[in-house]
């Protein structure tokens, strides 16, 4: 019994140590992500490049980074465009 109460405890800590490795070396990912992203709303393609792995930075420029935002904003405001008309035609259903 002693032995597996042994076993039981050490999976346990095991387990325990596993779950605080992860959030300790992932602690800086959430407030990096949101100074990349606060970057990018302000338009300040620079700074918001200097977030990014050196992996990928070798792989997309100041430029290409720019042109992806400029096409995600156009597709966002189309999806609002097209959200909004349909609130107006359901709304104009629902008058009727």
């Amino acid at each position: 019994m002693k032995k597996l109460l042994k076993i039981v405890i050490g999976i346990v800590v095991v387990f325990v140590a596993a779950i605080v490795a992860v959030f300790y070396f992932t602690a800086g990912m959430a407030d990096t992500a949101d100074a990349f992203f606060s970057a990018i709303k302000k338009q300040d393609i620079a700074t918001a490049r200097s977030y990014l792995s050196e992996d990928f930075k070798a792989s997309i420029d100041e430029a290409a980074l720019k042109e992806k935002k400029l096409r995600r904003s156009k597709r966002k405001n189309s999806d609002e465009e097209k959200t909004q008309t349909k609130q107006h035609n359901t709304h104009k259903l629902t008058k009727h």
